[in-house]
């Protein structure tokens, strides 16, 4: 989420829950306008915040109005065949499924996994160290880049945390790096190969 958030040129400020429970809605709003500098905020239509949840969206586009916040509210994006709204807990269900096409339709994006640390060997790279959650243990078909560069479709063999990308027969050999971080695997819109 930070990397997203970043490519926006958006950056994240977080505070300790046990900080912020006891405000109000307008406290809330004051503290995000006069204490973080915060210019804008966007929430979904669900949103509520401050003591209680006493806040709505009509409070915090009022208040973010006397703050001078720009306010954004975006609808709920419903799903599937039973339009469940879209959540962060439902994204984790279908993960936890292997289910990356459902995950996708959520996020409305491709699903990625940023690995922290990788080894390559030829046609080979060996993933461990995944900054966020992984689906289930299975094969996908997947586009992975270093560092922002240039994706390479692979298919992606994940069991117990740890991943390894077997590049496409096409695919020129990579030479051998090290000390590389940061590699973005995106998923695919299907789901995995097999499990």
């Amino acid at each position: 989420q930070i990397s997203i958030l970043a490519s926006w040129g958006a950056s994240e400020r977080t505070l300790p829950f046990a900080d912020v429970r006891g405000l109000s809605p307008e406290e809330f709003v004051a503290l995000l306008a006069d204490v973080l500098g915060v210019s804008g905020v966007v929430c979904g239509s669900n949103f509520r915040f401050g003591f209680q949840a006493a806040g709505d969206t009509v409070a915090l586009q009022s208040l973010g109005s006397k703050y001078g916040l720009t306010v954004g509210v975006v609808p709920l994006h419903s799903v599937g065949r039973n339009e469940s709204v879209a959540s962060t807990t439902l994204v984790r269900e279908a993960l936890s499924q292997g289910d990356v096409e459902a995950a996708a339709l959520m996020l409305g994006r491709p699903y990625c996994v940023r690995w922290r640390r990788n080894c390559v060997q030829g046609f080979v790279v060996e993933l461990t160290e995944p900054a966020n959650q992984l689906p289930r243990d299975g094969h996908y078909p997947v586009s992975f880049s270093f560092n922002g560069q240039k994706p390479v479709s692979a298919a992606l063999q994940i069991e117990r945390q740890a991943g390894v990308l077997k590049l496409a027969d096409d695919t020129t050999e990579l030479a051998p790096l090290t000390d590389l971080q940061g590699t973005d695997v995106f998923f695919d819109s299907h789901d995995s190969l097999s499990t």
